[in-house]
């Protein structure tokens, strides 16, 4: 089973922005945005300054620095394996919930970003062999 997911150029999420350039994702420029979306978040949850909701109940629980530390490592951990296994699960390599099949996600032009086996070595090789 195949299921098609449409992705918009980002620059025409900023501010209802219609001009685009020219712009094909590549399978390791595809998880490569993902890894840092990541990145950001272990970021903004462990983040002083509180903002998000996350790091405001981590900064409530009063941790020492090496109890912060080690949550930080939970959190790194928990996050890389979700997003790990959702870019397999999208790949068709892992199932999401209890169904496995190959979805497609498509850039604006109809190119296949994911879907066709390439994203999941790409995924490993910066998931888990960038740490």
């Amino acid at each position: 089973m195949r299921r098609d997911v449409r992705t918009s150029h980002p620059a025409d999420m900023l501010c209802g922005h219609v001009e685009r350039k020219e712009f094909e994702l590549t399978p390791a420029e595809f998880v490569t945005h993902w890894r840092v979306e990541k990145d950001d978040l272990l970021e903004r949850f462990m983040s002083d300054a509180g903002e998000s909701l996350i790091a405001q109940k981590i900064s409530a629980m009063g941790l020492g620095e090496q109890q912060a530390m080690m949550l930080r490592d939970i959190l790194d951990t928990a996050l890389t394996d979700a997003f790990y296994t959702l870019l397999l699960g999208l790949d068709g390599a892992a199932s999401i919930g209890s169904n496995q099949c190959s979805y497609r996600v498509l850039d604006e032009d109809g190119l296949i970003v994911c879907g066709d086996g390439r994203v999941e070595t790409e995924a490993y090789a910066q998931f888990h062999q960038g740490e």
